[in-house]
């Protein structure tokens, strides 16, 4: 029972009742494991199989045979179970690579990367493993949590040794590189080839002014102007959300979109995401998106307030066109990374998906006006992990004041 009740509160997760995750003696239990749900829910597992042994020893002197039968009923459901879901597990290296060994050995401080970078834990693993043999920190790795920039961190370094992937490996911090074979173009002033042994080459990240000029003359495709804008300062519009993919359609929620005079850009465009009363009871939110957009309606800044439970997440993203960059900042005061911007382009239906990997699920129907304004009437989202599909339906709307 002592064992159920400090694991308890961990396996809750992040958005545990505050101060519900704290010792008998005061001390807070460490953040990572209690950031990891699945896997400090070994300590209840643990303490309900003790549970269960008190239970099966009751059944094994006070009952007859047939109660006696019952434990050894359920152990071999539970072992038929298990014939379902085998473990997928990556061999283990055989020892420390070559790469690793002269990374051991090298005197130059500094983190690693291996290209390519991938979510995939299969791909991921011996690089976490290899990295004991040499106490770096590597970019690299795998966890049911990641931050929220690591896909589009993946995506980018996708296409390295461009001058846009060196660019934010140099903004990560990254000393050295390590890639599958010979690079057949370096952009000038960026790399140095270090090592070129048999499990893979090393290069050196030295970032010089040559590299930041050649980042500088990064071509961007212009955007068609925008003839006529469908929507005026001072417009709002609320939908209803409705949660349609359970037994019957339940209320959810409202989601406000607003349009305002901008901070230095020509608009500000807001969302407003709120939990409805019933749903608030357990699990309330108040989420807000904001974003700045010039007068070809192109991103300035855009910000991101999350409330969610007890979880408090600020980020803050900003566009520098000069240089094609959008500079990620996790909270106020903390500086961000910096991530190489595509160029700009004009989408006509968003499609997410994971470059070199399966395609994302996630897909959305939306349905607008046919006058001039384009006002959106509804959307549907599907796809959306733990959620399944969410309706949007236009609730009011409020002209602009002319």
């Amino acid at each position: 029972m002592a064992i159920l009740a400090r694991a308890a509160p961990g396996g809750s997760g992040p958005d545990a009742v505050r101060g519900q995750r704290r010792l008998g003696d005061g001390r807070q239990l460490p953040a990572r494991a209690g950031d990891q749900p699945a896997r400090f829910a070994v300590l209840t597992l643990f303490g309900l199989a003790g549970l269960a042994a008190f239970g099966v020893v009751r059944l094994e002197t006070s009952g007859g045979r047939p109660r006696r039968a019952i434990p050894y009923c359920a152990a071999g459901f539970v072992a038929l179970e298990c014939l379902n879901a085998p473990i997928p597990f990556v061999a283990a290296p055989p020892g420390p690579s070559a790469v690793s060994r002269w990374l051991a050995g090298e005197p130059t401080p500094g983190a690693v990367l291996y290209v390519p970078l991938s979510p995939d834990a299969a791909v991921t693993t011996p690089f976490m493993v290899q990295s004991l043999s040499y106490g770096r920190s590597i970019v690299n790795g795998y966890s049911g949590l990641r931050p929220s920039f690591f896909p589009a961190l993946v995506t980018t370094l996708a296409a390295f040794p461009s001058i846009e992937a060196v660019s934010t490996v140099h903004d990560l911090g990254v000393q050295f590189v390590v890639v599958s074979r010979p690079l057949t173009s370096v952009p000038a002033g960026s790399l140095v080839e270090r090592a070129a042994l048999a499990d893979g080459v090393v290069y050196e990240v030295r970032w010089t002014p040559e590299a930041e000029a050649l980042l500088a003359k990064a071509v961007a495709v212009p955007l068609p102007p925008v003839f006529t804008v469908p929507f005026a300062v001072g417009e709002a519009a609320t939908y209803a959300v409705t949660w349609v993919s359970g037994p019957m359609a339940v209320p959810a929620g409202r989601a406000t979109l607003r349009v305002t005079a901008g901070r230095g850009a020509r608009f500000e465009l807001g969302v407003d995401a709120t939990t409805a009363p019933w749903l608030a009871r357990f699990f309330q939110a108040g989420d807000r998106f904001v974003s700045d957009v010039d007068d070809s309606l192109r991103p300035l800044v855009f910000e991101e307030h999350l409330v969610e439970g007890s979880r408090h997440a600020d980020r803050r993203m900003t566009f520098e066109r000069a240089v094609h960059a959008v500079v990620l900042t996790q909270r106020s005061g903390v500086s961000g990374i910096r991530l190489p911007a595509p160029a700009d382009a004009l989408r006509v239906e968003p499609r997410l998906f994971r470059r070199g990997l399966p395609a994302v699920a996630y897909t959305m129907v939306v349905w607008m006006s046919r006058d001039a304004r384009r006002i959106p009437l509804v959307a549907e989202l599907s796809g959306l992990p733990g959620v399944g599909v969410v309706r949007l339906e236009l609730e009011s709307y409020s002209r602009a004041a002319k």
